[in-house]
């Protein structure tokens, strides 16, 4: 029989363990982020880090440090996304800064004593590692790659901020959010446009237009990549356009008066032809260019070929194939009396 008493010791020791479990985690993520992110070797250095420091999670629309405050820790994200605005005398949000941009910590002050000039929110869900900030400071007196490590993120700073500087000088709008999409790319659809509309210094309904311009050149360069002269094809459906009206090749290529073999490469897609034979052939066979070149059919013609499907259906084979034979020698008699009659006009 097991008591109340040490039912409750049992689990004093099993919550005591996963805390235990939960602190090795930790310090190993810690151990783990510095020496991949920042090539931190010495054994030392990443147990004197492992220990000061401590991974903290946030929340959605979280506060890490107010504007005016003196920031105590340097906070390096691991998960999510973090932002930084200013906020002006007439009460206007100016966001400034974005976690993850050269793995740099997200600190608004280098000095100790200095206020923060901007407000850290947290714009997504995720975690972050805390390190108090004079024990980094200390640690970096002690540590040669630490020192390094402080040298190379303020570098990194300042290029940062060059860089937005001069996207913000001598871009215009569109290059502006062409360059966010660029730097920015793991944030980019994962916070709100008037985030992303402060930070490029433009309204919301600019950064609408610029998407919208974007995005219909992307469409735009889709379609141009698609429209691809291929001669294969192209030859394909000439073949099919005259399997269907039951022609023979040489009927075909009397009828726009170029010889058999000459034809018969086309439609194998061995050659190309000249602007007069595809004109001839798109007039011959009732195609407009888009679907004889490119196989884009107008939506009339799509109506009219499933018009004419559509009568077929319940037909045998045979009848389906006398079908069309009557249709191309239909075709071939109005071509003819079309003929006739611009001779007679002609004359």
């Amino acid at each position: 029989m097991i008591y109340i008493n040490e039912i409750i010791e049992i689990r004093c020791i099993i919550d005591g363990e996963k805390k235990l479990e939960k602190g090795v985690m930790s310090k190993r993520t810690i151990i783990y982020y510095f020496s991949k992110e920042y090539k931190i070797q010495d054994e030392k250095t990443l147990g004197r880090l492992s220990d000061i420091a401590f991974i903290k999670k946030v929340n959605h629309r979280d506060i890490l440090l107010k504007q005016g405050e003196i920031p105590e820790c340097l906070l390096f994200q691991i998960k999510g996304i973090i932002g930084g605005y200013h906020v002006d005398e007439k009460g206007k949000c100016h966001m400034e800064l974005f976690s993850g941009q050269y793995k740099l910590p997200i600190s608004v002050t280098c000095r100790p004593k200095d206020t923060s000039s901007l407000t850290l929110e947290a714009l997504t869900k995720g975690e972050v590692i805390v390190v108090p900030k004079d024990a980094f400071w200390e640690l970096a007196l002690e540590s040669e790659e630490m020192m390094k490590l402080n040298i190379s993120m303020l570098l990194n700073a300042l290029n940062l901020q060059t860089e937005l500087r001069r996207a913000l000088i001598h871009y215009d709008i569109k290059k502006r959010y062409e360059w966010f999409l660029k730097e920015y790319s793991e944030i980019n659809g994962k916070i709100s446009d008037r985030y992303i509309a402060s930070f490029l210094n433009m309204t919301p309904e600019s950064l609408s237009r610029v998407k919208k311009e974007l995005q219909g050149e992307k469409e735009m360069k889709k379609k141009q990549d698609k429209a691809v002269y291929d001669r294969i094809a192209v030859g394909e459906r000439l073949r099919t356009r005259r399997e269907m009206l039951g022609w023979s090749r040489a009927k075909v290529a009397e009828q726009i008066g170029i010889v058999d073999k000459y034809y018969a490469d086309i439609e194998r897609g061995t050659c190309g032809m000249s602007i007069e034979t595809l004109i001839g052939l798109s007039k011959l066979y009732g195609m407009n260019m888009d679907d004889l070149i490119y196989g884009q059919k107008e939506s009339g013609d799509i109506l009219q070929e499933e018009t004419l499907l559509r009568g077929m259906e319940g037909l045998s084979e045979q009848a389906q194939s006398y079908c069309l034979k009557m249709l191309g020698l239909f075709m071939e008699g109005m071509k003819e009396a079309e003929n006739m009659s611009m001779t007679n006009n002609e004359k």
